[in-house]
């Protein structure tokens, strides 16, 4: 397969691309789990790190979040098909300069002579399309914008955009961690018991036995430094809480 991990499209797939995994990963205690997913050549493995990146992104974007998605919140559509990043995510806007079709770039006046070094891996939004794509680089000096790919329709001059900044260390760290921890084989049944809200069982002769039951973790399927990284990243609210007002 091939991950879409551009942030707040309608397709994507993944919070992290293979190459950043790789990257992280490399230096981790448990890399040689990483190093030894199973495959018959390195196409085979890659394919299949890149399913296990997916699964932990689509297991953080179901944990109960802070915010609803950005896109949701102002309104886009298509819908964002991951729910992160979420309301409260860093972005900029802008318009579309003198533009050029000659290559994936494209020009936005408001960034000359801006830092915007948190910008490269993120992502641009086209207002008049609502196309959504990824930012390789951008030229402070000029304000131009390198992007994975061409639009797919050229923007017009003065069209508006906005411009996504990429996620932050630690949920990029924290989608690593929850794939190499199911590239682990934890034992998911486990798990689901325990998001059930089961914490013990006892077995009993004739049909006897107990179960011991606390409130449902909904939190459950996340490894623990995947948990701590989103807590520290602000993206997680408590598991436990409820939202209250006046009616």
């Amino acid at each position: 397969m091939s991950i879409n991990s551009v942030l707040c499209h309608a397709l994507a797939t993944s919070l992290v691309d293979l190459s950043t995994a790789d990257a992280y990963l490399a230096s981790h205690p448990d890399r040689a789990l990483w190093e030894a997913v199973p495959g018959d050549d390195e196409d085979a493995r890659n394919r299949e790190k890149e399913n296990y990146l997916v699964a932990a992104s689509r297991m953080i974007s179901r944990a109960p979040l802070a915010a609803p998605p950005l896109g949701r919140s102002l309104g886009w559509e298509p819908v964002q098909a991951l729910n992160v990043p979420v309301q409260g995510h860093p972005f900029r806007v802008g318009t579309v300069a003198a533009y050029d079709a000659e290559g994936p770039t494209v020009p936005v006046s408001t960034l000359i002579g801006v830092a915007v070094e948190e910008l490269a891996g993120g992502a641009l939004r086209l207002g008049d399309t609502g196309e959504v794509l990824g930012i390789v680089s951008v030229d402070g000096a000029t304000g131009t914008v390198a992007l994975a790919q061409t639009p797919t329709a050229a923007p017009t001059n003065g069209t508006s955009v906005v411009l996504i900044e990429r996620l932050a260390a630690g949920v990029i760290q924290a989608v690593c961690e929850q794939a190499i921890y199911l590239v682990g084989d934890p034992a998911l049944h486990l798990l689901n018991d325990r998001e059930r809200g089961v914490m013990s069982t006892t077995l009993g002769g004739a049909g006897g036995g107990s179960v011991n039951m606390d409130g449902p973790d909904v939190m459950g399927e996340l490894c623990f430094p995947a948990r701590r990284l989103l807590e520290s990243a602000g993206l997680l609210r408590s598991a436990r809480s409820l939202d209250v007002g006046r009616g």
